[in-house]
């Protein structure tokens, strides 16, 4: 059996209508869109997510306009002409785009944004006007900076998941609306495979991650689910972040189910530049040697021998609804 990657050729943007429902009886395909965030964040993630995109299984990224590499991931795009591209909202780190001025609710006085997930939970829990009307400026010039984006946009989604806290969910579903029927990541992940777990060291991380899933599904129950692509998708990640392994990939892309399941990395190879003006809060996030190992789990060899199964399907986000069908998967 082969694992094929199912690509389409570029085209100019459009809406996306939403998939059909699969006639009755009809079979439907495993599809797993595998992704990475931070496209833009770091030359080093820029250049892992380019070879990935060439050289491994990776189908999609999501793309900081914020990012300090934002113009160097845009030619690494220029070389991975079947990479699927998004948007990745970012809260948390970095700089702004806005002036300081604009969001002083948000940033420091250099520009950088000061505040964590939790932070900008408790603000917007308040039902503070002022805060969230920076936040929508924000992610507003985000959006806008998406015209220098060569490529049609398939999904949105955010750096610490701020996009599931509700009052922001509003927004960023206001501000795609203009993209048409595009993806929406919903971070609602399962337990799991039962093999993962069987890892001592898979475990604990999965263990240590437990918190957050909780919350961000918390947080997923409190927003109604659009008729949008991936609404009921699986997902796979959370769990496993920043510690997505090639024994970890290989057994979640193994263990799909029929239907769609995202599956999320982070990867990025040594040797990035790190501007002198980056807060250590993100030079550690830079500097984690586990971004390299996300990147080699994608270029695996294992990994890639999949795609001689047949079992699975690998896809963008514009076209994994096609493939599988319509509807949700889930991993046992």
């Amino acid at each position: 059996m082969t694992i094929v990657i199912h690509h389409t050729r570029s085209q100019p943007a459009r809406t996306l209508a939403a998939p059909a429902a699969p006639a009755s009886g009809e079979r439907r395909e495993r599809c797993a869109v595998v992704n990475a965030d931070d496209f833009g964040f770091s030359t080093g993630v820029n250049i892992a997510v380019e070879r990935a995109a060439r050289e491994g299984v990776l189908t999609s990224a999501s793309l900081m306009t914020n990012g300090a590499a934002f113009d160097h991931a845009l030619d690494c795009l220029a070389r991975a002409p079947r990479l699927g591209i998004g948007l990745h909202l970012c809260l948390t780190s970095g700089r702004s785009l806005l002036p300081h001025r604009d969001v002083p609710a948000l940033t420091d006085s250099n520009g950088r944004f000061r505040l964590g997930f939790l932070q900008i939970a408790a603000r917007c829990g308040s039902g503070n006007a002022t805060f969230l009307e920076q936040v929508e400026r924000e992610l507003a010039a985000q959006f806008e900076r998406l015209h220098a984006v060569p490529r049609r946009i398939d999904h949105v989604n955010s750096h610490r998941y701020v996009h599931t806290i509700p009052a922001i969910h509003a927004i960023v579903e206001r501000l795609a609306r203009p993209l048409g029927h595009i993806w929406i990541r919903r971070p609602v992940e399962s337990l799991g495979p039962i093999r993962v777990w069987r890892h001592p060291a898979a475990a604990v991380r999965r263990l240590c991650n437990l918190p957050k899933r909780l919350v961000l599904k918390r947080f997923a129950q409190q927003v109604p689910v659009a008729d949008r692509p991936g609404a009921h998708a699986a997902y796979r990640g959370l769990l496993d972040s920043g510690r997505m392994t090639a024994p970890t990939l290989r057994t979640l892309l193994d263990a799909t189910a029929p239907g769609v399941t995202e599956v999320v990395t982070h990867p990025a190879v040594a040797g990035q530049d790190i501007p002198d003006d980056w807060s250590a809060a993100d030079r550690r996030f830079a500097a984690s040697r586990f971004r390299e190992t996300e990147f080699q789990a994608l270029v695996d060899r294992q990994v890639l021998a999949l795609r001689d199964t047949g079992f699975i399907r690998l896809a963008t986000f514009a076209e994994a609804p096609r493939i599988a069908g319509s509807g949700a998967s889930s991993l046992s």
